[in-house]
């Protein structure tokens, strides 16, 4: 008789196997919530601003323009900035007067100092208010300028919409501020 001492061969490829698994999941965890809370973070910094936009606009009763970039169409914004004419479309844009938002002008008036980084220039679409970021965010190979139906759609067959409650500003939530 043997007397058997240790691990066999098979034993230790399964634990092997299952670790790998086990490391497979968590990385791909990990990757899907870093994805959406930069996805979210996006959204919540476009949001921010329209929303200060917004109550500069009605308080002022003017546009919290920088005046280097004033009264532009859809076309120059986007050579300017290297913004997408598609997602300008997509928000029902593409006739609309274009201005960069002066950060300074609506910092007293929002949370903007705190949460908004100072690096990215705003451009802004009269009169609907969407705002659009100089810098935008890369979500799966696309570029992303501006909260837009597809990327709303990101952000719900992620499930992050339950986990976050920066995701409750939507695409279709956006209130459209009419003047």
């Amino acid at each position: 008789m043997y007397n058997k001492k240790g691990i066999s061969l098979m034993v230790l490829i399964v634990t092997i196997i299952i670790a790998i698994i086990l490391a497979v999941a968590v990385t791909v965890t990990l990757d899907n919530g870093i994805k959406n809370s930069r996805v979210n973070s996006f959204i919540y910094e476009i949001s921010t601003i329209e929303d200060a936009v917004k109550s500069y606009y009605t308080m002022n009763n003017e546009l919290p323009s920088d005046d280097s970039f004033k009264d532009k169409s859809a076309n120059e914004a986007v050579s300017d900035y290297s913004l997408s004419i598609d997602e300008m479309k997509e928000n029902g844009d593409e006739n609309s007067t274009f201005f960069l938002v002066d950060t300074k002008k609506i910092d007293a008036e929002s949370e903007i100092q705190k949460s908004v980084d100072k690096t990215k220039k705003f451009i802004c679409a009269y009169p609907s208010f969407n705002v659009y970021s100089s810098k935008g965010i890369s979500v799966n190979g696309k570029k992303y300028y501006s909260i837009t139906e597809n990327l709303d759609d990101l952000i719900n067959r992620s499930g992050t919409e339950t986990s976050n409650n920066t995701s409750e500003i939507s695409f279709e939530s956006r209130s459209k501020f009419k003047c």
